[in-house]
C-alpha cells in the first residue's frame, strides 16, 4: 500500500511505473519555506511531491503576489515548464516540510514514451486542475461564505488528518492566503472564519492549523449557495 490518494498523480500509477518514476533523478528534502522552484527560472525538471505540502504562488507585472494553489503529496508540480519548453510560471514554496523527487525533463520524457500510462496520469490530473479552475471562475459569484466552506471541506478532504474533535489542517496558511485561494479580503475571509468558531463549525489549533469539526453543516453551507445561485 502506498500513502498517496488514488486521484493523485503517484496514486494513480501501477507500482512498476510508480518505481521507475521514483528511481530516476534525486531525492531532495525541503524545510518549510524552502523554495523548489521558482518563477522566471529556466530549469524543465519536475517534482513528485513523496510527502508535505507545497504552496504555488505568482508575482505579478506590479510585483503583487498571490497564492493561487496548494500541492500535496502524491502530486506533480513544475511540468509546464517542462512542456511548454518555457521559464517556471510560478514558484514552489514548501507549506510543510517536503520530501520530493527532483526528475530531469529528458528522464521523465523517456519514461513517457515507454509506458503511456504516465502520458495519461499527467493528462488526467491537468484536466483535474482545469476543471478546479473553471469551478472556481463559476463560483466566485457566490458568497465568500459558501467558497470558504468549500475550501476548508477540500483542504480537509486532501490533507486532513483524524483528532478527537473532528480532523485537523496542520496548513499554515494566513488569512490573506486564504483570501488569494476563494478571492476574498482579508477582512471578509477574517469575518467569516470567525462566524464558523463562533457557530462550532471550525476552531483554530496552534499556529494557522484548524480543526473542522462539523463537516455536515460546511457542506450545507457550500450546497445551499449552490442552490440559491442555481435558482
Amino acid at each position: 500500500m502506498h500513502p498517496w490518494p488514488p486521484a493523485s498523480f503517484l496514486g494513480c500509477l501501477t507500482p512498476g511505473t510508480r518505481k521507475e518514476l521514483l528511481s530516476r533523478g534525486q531525492r531532495q528534502e525541503f524545510p518549510l519555506g524552502g523554495v523548489l522552484m521558482r518563477q522566471g527560472e529556466r530549469t524543465s525538471s519536475l517534482f513528485l511531491l513523496i510527502s508535505g505540502a507545497v504552496k504555488i504562488t505568482v508575482v505579478s507585472e506590479n510585483g503583487d503576489s498571490a497564492l493561487v494553489a496548494v500541492r500535496f503529496a502524491g502530486d506533480v508540480i513544475g511540468e509546464m515548464a517542462m512542456i511548454e519548453h518555457q521559464p517556471r510560471a510560478a514558484t514552489g514554496t514548501a507549506a510543510l516540510p517536503v520530501t520530493a523527487q527532483r526528475i530531469p525533463a529528458d528522464d521523465f520524457r523517456q519514461i513517457r514514451r515507454a509506458r503511456p500510462e504516465v502520458v495519461e496520469a499527467l493528462d488526467r490530473v491537468l484536466a483535474g486542475r482545469l476543471r478546479v479552475d473553471l469551478h472556481d471562475r463559476v463560483t466566485r459569484s457566490r458568497p465568500a461564505r459558501a467558497r470558504l466552506a468549500r475550501l476548508f471541506l477540500d483542504l480537509a478532504a486532501q490533507h486532513g488528518q483524524p483528532v478527537r474533535d473532528g480532523v485537523l489542517i496542520a496548513l499554515p496558511l494566513s488569512q490573506p492566503e486564504f483570501g488569494n485561494l476563494i478571492t476574498a479580503s482579508e477582512p471578509t475571509v477574517q469575518k467569516t472564519i470567525s462566524e464558523l468558531k463562533r457557530a462550532g463549525v471550525v476552531a483554530v489549533r496552534g499556529h494557522r492549523s484548524y480543526v473542522v469539526r462539523d463537516a455536515a453543516t460546511l457542506r450545507r453551507i457550500a450546497d445551499a449557495a449552490d442552490d440559491d445561485h442555481d435558482r
